[in-house]
């Protein structure tokens, strides 16, 4: 992968790192469960900021919303009404964790500089692995609900989101998008580490031992736990959501023959940079699993083994083939540091460390909750562009250059006196309305 220019400061100058900011991050991710919400203090910028956890909140989808987004990626139940309502019911509850995180940790809201989000991502459509033509041209595309617009107006906070769409616009395949962060955190002098997020996708960011954040390499590696769950679901009809701690796949045996054949899959296999969501890993696919799985007389434990494995090999080869190689020295992986739902899935853990060979660790060992490093990526994220900084890695996706990452929908808390004077919406954080 040829690496491009490092991330441009535009705007005004780092804040002083003795100077903390308050932003809050949100998320939903492709595994439905709800809305992460993470209330951060962020230090200095760029590569050196840091960020310190004050609080986070996990604001549970209902059965009902649950199914209805489910709903919208059955494509041929999906209408463009209801696609509408979901994005305005998605921007309420936005607003309700952003709301919920402050009010539970005791800070203002109105002390919050900054709102990032990433929203519930409906269909994606990398640049480079997926695009479309248009006048001769092969363009990407994405779309995520959740209203920022609402958001803003619901707390008064400045909201930031759809980033996925700068980097696209820019050539690029929109995700991943946490390298800064995990750069700050976990790079070192002597050790290579892949940082893996496990979330319904997975995906990596390997940093080379004695690099600069121009060093890392990261990509969409493949099924994270999207598929994992999808499957028990539909062997429990619904009455569970994930295999809890990787129990079941641990009583279960891997099936060598489903495994090879899935690991044949087109995106599996293509170079990066590539980025990944449910249109490879969504129901569909899912169905041929269990199709597949019936055929060759699989227990549900191997085939949940089968498919926790899937996602261990898939993310093994694309370290191997993409990243190792640019490391100086060995080349060879000391560390994994895990974060997603996979970090408490003990099976995938152990699975990891055998195939790697390598010490593999979580957020919560370095004192970083695992369960809240997505919604700090998003706060991070987002204050970057606040404070008039690019701030994403644009040889990851395949972008031309670095962007602003993410329209912005002003707030109402910070406004100049004289324009704030006079004019407040109803429904500002002086007077917050709950979803």
């Amino acid at each position: 992968m040829t690496n491009g220019p490092r991330p441009r400061r535009l705007g005004p100058p780092p804040l002083p790192h003795a100077e903390e900011r308050l932003a809050i991050g949100l998320g939903s991710g492709s595994s439905l469960d709800g809305i992460d919400a993470a209330l951060v203090g962020i230090t200095g910028s760029c590569e050196s900021a840091k960020v310190d956890l004050k609080h986070f909140v996990c604001l549970e989808f209902d059965d009902e919303t649950r199914a209805k987004l489910l709903e919208l990626f059955e494509y041929e139940k999906s209408t463009i009404d209801k696609l509408v309502v979901m994005h305005a019911v998605m921007g309420e509850l936005f607003a309700e964790a952003a709301l919920k995180v402050a009010e539970e940790h005791g800070t203002p809201i109105a002390d919050v500089d900054v709102i990032g989000i990433w929203g519930q991502m409906m269909y994606h459509m990398p640049t480079h692995n997926l695009p479309f033509e248009w006048r001769g041209r092969k363009l990407g595309s994405s779309m995520q609900i959740g209203d920022l617009n609402r958001v803003a107006v619901r707390t008064g906070v400045t909201t930031i989101g759809d980033g996925a769409n700068a980097d696209i616009s820019s050539g690029g395949n929109g995700s991943p998008t946490p390298a800064l962060l995990d750069y700050s955190l976990y790079h070192h002098a002597e050790l290579n580490r892949a940082v893996q997020n496990v979330g319904g996708i997975g995906n990596f960011n390997f940093i080379p031992a004695g690099g600069g954040i121009d060093t890392v390499v990261g990509m969409d590696t493949g099924p994270g736990v999207m598929v994992i769950d999808a499957l028990v679901r539909h062997y429990t009809d619904g009455a569970e959501l994930f295999d809890r701690g990787g129990e079941r796949a641990g009583r279960g045996t891997v099936s060598q023959t489903l495994l090879d054949e899935l690991m044949q899959e087109r995106y599996i296999q293509m170079p990066a940079p590539k980025a990944a969501g449910r249109e490879q890993y969504g129901s569909h696919w899912v169905r041929q699993i269990i199709a597949r799985s019936e055929e060759l007389g699989l227990g549900v434990e191997d085939v949940l083994a089968t498919a926790t494995m899937l996602t261990v090999e898939s993310t093994a080869i694309n370290l191997e083939r993409w990243a190792l190689p640019s490391a100086t020295g060995s080349g060879k992986l000391d560390e994994m540091v895990v974060g997603g739902g996979g970090a408490m899935n003990l099976t995938m853990l152990r699975m990891f460390a055998d195939r790697l060979d390598c010490k593999v660790s979580t957020h919560d060992d370095y004192g970083n909750p695992a369960f809240a490093m997505e919604a700090m990526i998003e706060a991070l994220t987002a204050y970057e562009t606040y404070i008039g900084h690019t701030n994403h890695i644009p040889w990851h996706s395949g972008a031309g250059s670095s962007v602003f990452a993410g329209l912005v929908a002003p707030g109402y808390n910070k406004l100049p006196p004289r324009q704030a004077e006079g004019w407040r919406p109803e429904g500002t954080a002086q007077e917050p309305v709950r979803a």
